[in-house]
């Protein structure tokens, strides 16, 4: 482990990014969450899935102070230390104190929960995304209800995420003042006061960079391979009564720039998007449901996004 002076480094580099990089992915999220920000917000959400799943692999084969068991601590031990803090006679952890590794664990969880549920809606509402085809099946004829009761768990968790953060801010201040040092800096620059007498947790001894920088690399790798696998994922339902569907999905327009054309010719909510096969041409049909009631049906080519046909759906 890298020190100076009187200064050692505690967070690699890899925590570094991943910290900054997850506040940057859930404030643009959190304030992209309109229609007319789909797109960002679905991106965004896509770059949470990959910094969750590395920092998954990274808590058991990171750094020594990145590592789970560097930090999750008996409740009863995370009680104390509150208690000892409300003192201010709290001791000084070298890498996450009990609070704040229990505040991290929460933390995942809420931002697992809250990308789930993304997912989810996305799936349900857009009728894109890794899940759509799954969900277009076990969802079948479900309605408004499902896609209403994940709406409001995905509003619950990014609110609640955000509640726990405003808590890890003021448990980083206060800490900050308690033991004079400046932990927002420290997670910037790496680098923290050396281990005194007071402090818990000694340095531990490096592994070689050759092996952290293998370690890094695969988690990074299974982290992007796993997002690929996501955005590439099916990003439509397809009509179970056409057999013959082309399936190349590759080749197809994304559905999502032709919901937002269909909803610009008639402002209202969507009501189901699939893909069809007809006379062996593969086409897009979006319905939307407009503020005075009426159903609109519109048709592009899902290989080119040329605007077949726009019509109000007939009596059936």
């Amino acid at each position: 482990m890298e020190s100076g002076n009187d200064k050692i480094r505690v967070w690699d580099p890899l925590i570094r990014i991943f910290h900054w990089t997850l506040v940057a992915a859930f404030t643009i999220a959190f304030f992209t969450d309109d229609e007319d920000l789909l797109i960002p917000h679905v991106w965004a959400g896509y770059v949470v899935v990959g910094l969750l799943i590395f920092r998954l692999l990274w808590g058991f084969v990171g750094s020594a102070h990145a590592r789970f068991s560097d930090f999750v601590f008996a409740p009863s031990r995370m009680v104390s230390y509150l208690w000892d803090t409300f003192q201010g006679d709290a001791k000084r952890y070298l890498g996450h104190n009990p609070a704040g590794g229990w505040m991290i664990i929460l933390l995942l969880v809420m931002l697992t929960l809250l990308s789930i549920t993304g997912l989810v809606l996305y799936a349900v509402d857009n009728h894109a995304g890794p899940l759509a085809g799954l969900l277009a099946g076990l969802l079948a004829g479900a309605g408004r209800d499902v896609e209403d009761v994940f709406e409001g768990l995905h509003e619950f968790f990014a609110n609640f995420t955000i509640f726990l953060v405003i808590i890890h801010v003021a448990g980083v201040v206060v800490e900050s003042i308690l033991h004079k040092e400046n932990l927002v800096w420290a997670m910037v620059s790496g680098y923290k006061r050396t281990a005194g007498a007071e402090t818990v947790g000694a340095p531990r001894k490096p592994v070689t960079k050759g092996i952290s920088v293998l370690r890094g690399v695969i988690a990074i790798g299974l982290a992007m391979l796993a997002v690929g696998m996501l955005v590439g994922g099916i990003e439509v339902k397809a009509d179970p009564r056409e057999p013959n569907l082309q399936m190349n999905l590759k080749d197809l327009v994304s559905l999502e720039q032709l919901i937002i054309k269909a909803e610009s010719l008639h402002a209202g909510r969507l009501l189901e998007a699939e893909l069809k096969t007809i006379d062996g041409r593969d086409i897009y049909e979006i319905e939307i449901l407009d503020d005075g009631g009426k159903v609109w049906e519109t048709y592009y080519d899902a290989r080119s996004g040329e605007l077949i046909n726009h019509e109000e759906e007939k009596d059936k």
